[in-house]
C-alpha cells in the first residue's frame, strides 16, 4: 500500500473582506512527518492600496501578517500561482486536504479564484475538517473540558472551547500559548493536532459543512 499524505491548509483573511492574502500548507504523513511546506502572501490583495491598508491595520493587533513577523517573509505571488502551486502538490502527493473549520478556507479559496478565474481553488480534492476530527477525539474527553475551564479557554457564550488555540494549548500543556495567525504557523500547530489526532486511533468524524 503506497503512503498516504495529508496536506494541512490554513489562510487568513483581509478582515470582512473574506479576501484570502496569506495561504499556506504543509504536507504530512500520519506519522506526523513534514515533507513540504508552501506559504504565500498574495500580490492581488499587496498590490490593492484598500486592502493593503487593512491587512496593515489588522497587523497591529492580535492578527499578523505573515510579512510583519521576524525572519524571511513569505513570497509574495499571484493568486494564479499559489493555484498552480496547489495544483503540482496535488500531483505529487495526492494529498487529503484538511483544514480547521474546513468549511471557511475551501469557501474563501474557491471563492476568490471563481472571481478571478472563473473555477473553483479544489476541484476534486478529498477534504477533512480537523475542527470536527478534533471534537470527536479530543475535545469530548473529561480532561480537555477541565484543562479548558482551568486555563481560562471558555467561549463567551460560556462554552467550552475547541478553537485550534485551546486544543494545541491543551495538547502542548501550555496555558499561555496564543496562535500567531498567520498561515503558516497556524498549520505547523494544525499538523500537531492531526497527529494528535491520529495517534488516539478512533473513529474519525472528517465532514465539514
Amino acid at each position: 500500500m503506497s503512503k498516504k499524505f495529508y496536506m494541512v491548509l490554513d489562510c487568513e483573511t483581509v478582515a470582512d473582506a473574506r479576501v484570502p492574502y496569506d495561504v499556506a500548507w504543509i504536507i504530512v504523513d500520519r506519522e506526523g512527518n513534514i515533507y513540504e511546506r508552501f506559504n504565500a502572501l498574495t500580490a492581488e490583495v499587496l498590490q490593492n492600496e484598500t486592502l493593503r491598508y487593512l491587512v496593515k491595520k489588522d497587523s497591529f493587533s492580535r492578527r499578523k501578517a505573515a510579512f510583519y513577523l521576524e525572519g524571511e517573509p513569505a513570497e509574495i505571488m499571484p493568486f494564479e500561482r499559489i493555484k498552480c502551486s496547489y495544483d503540482y502538490f496535488v500531483h505529487v502527493y495526492n494529498p487529503v486536504v484538511v483544514a480547521y473549520n474546513a468549511a471557511f478556507d475551501i469557501k474563501v479559496l474557491n471563492d476568490y479564484a471563481q472571481v478571478l478565474f472563473g473555477m473553483s481553488f479544489f476541484e476534486d480534492a478529498e477534504i477533512w475538517d480537523l475542527w470536527n476530527m478534533a471534537l470527536n477525539t479530543i475535545c469530548d474527553s473529561g480532561n480537555y473540558v477541565r484543562w479548558c475551564i482551568d486555563a481560562g479557554f471558555i467561549t463567551e457564550k460560556g462554552n467550552i472551547s475547541c478553537s485550534a488555540e485551546a486544543v494545541y494549548s491543551y495538547l502542548s500543556t501550555d496555558v499561555h500559548f496564543e496562535e500567531d495567525h498567520t498561515a503558516l504557523s497556524d498549520c505547523e500547530i494544525e499538523a500537531k493536532i492531526l497527529q494528535a489526532v491520529f495517534d488516539r486511533k478512533q473513529k474519525l468524524y472528517t465532514g465539514y459543512c
